[in-house]
Order: structure tokens, then sequence, then C-alpha cells
């Protein structure tokens, strides 16, 4: 892993401090935000993870659409806004409907789903998120792209994803 520049040092507390205050307009219900333009440029899944109230854990899949030629991937889920210290109703389980949007894509994996009775295939997919495991890449990743890992339990399988930037929009 490349050493971190002081200006790296900087522009990664800059993010700090956009994202915290992104959090703090979440928390305020002001949920009609584009998380990549509070947070500016080259954001990766961790930097809108730290910006909503529960990362994209327990979001919910509903479409993948990839395009190799433009080097895109588009994920259509319902991600989870409301917080555990919420009174207990509709807003502690509120979701909105967001397009995930990756750009700069180097590679996204599929592992197949698992097919044991456990598992099941729902009108959606819920992700959890969690610590990557290792994907065979044929030649080293730019140095401005990031990984990420997502784990569908229903499938009992990961998604893996390697791009440069990250946007969430909310579409409702």
């Amino acid at each position: 892993m490349p050493s971190t520049s002081v200006g790296c040092r900087e522009r990664a507390s800059s993010k700090r401090a956009a994202i915290s205050r992104t959090r703090d307009k979440l928390e305020a219900r002001s949920y009609a935000l584009d998380v990549s333009h509070t947070i500016g440029s080259d954001v990766t899944l961790d930097d809108l993870e730290a910006a909503l109230p529960n990362g994209l854990h327990d979001a919910e899949i509903h479409s993948i659409a990839i395009d190799y030629v433009a080097r895109t991937a588009r994920f259509i889920l319902d991600a989870w806004v409301g917080t555990m210290d919420m009174p207990a109703g509709p807003e502690r389980e509120r979701y909105r409907r967001a397009s995930l949007e990756l750009t700069g894509l180097q590679y996204l994996a599929i592992q197949p789903p698992d097919f044991r009775p456990q598992y099941h295939f729902a009108d959606t997919a819920p992700v959890k998120t969690g610590g990557l495991s290792p994907v065979d890449v044929p030649s080293p990743l730019p140095e401005d792209a990031f990984e990420a890992e997502l784990f569908i339990a229903d499938w009992n399988s990961f998604i893996q994803v390697a791009a440069t930037d990250a946007r969430l929009t909310w579409l409702d």
C-alpha cells in the first residue's frame, strides 16, 4: 500500500468533516440529499457507508446493471435510514429507494447463490457489509481505486467490486 502524503491526510480530514456534516443532516431528517455531492469527488463505498445512519447494512438490492464499456455498475436499492435510537415505529424502520452508481469500474464479481433450503430468494437481496475476501485480480488496481464487498445474507454469497468512485442518489 502506498504511503499517505500530507495532502492526502488533509483531504481525508476534510472528507471526515464532510461525512460528519452529512450524518448530522441525515439525523435531522434532511433526507433529500445526494450523499456524493456532500462528500465530494473520489468517494468510496466506505465514505458513503460512513455518511449513512446504518451504512449499507440491511439495504435491500432490487437490481444490478453493469455497463462494461462505460465501466459503471448501478444498484437500485432500498437503504435503511432509520436508527435504533428512534422510537419503535415506521420512522425507525424507514427505508429509502436509492441508486448506487459505481464509476471507473475495475471488476464486479457475484458469487453464485447457495441453493440449500435455509437460503432463499425474495423480492430483494438484503445486504450486510464486512471485511474483504481476497479476489484474484489479474493486474494491480489503479492507485485511486477502492475495493468493497457486500454480503447477501439470503444467498449466502458475496458481491465484490472495485471502482474509482461511488455516488448515492435518492430516487424518492
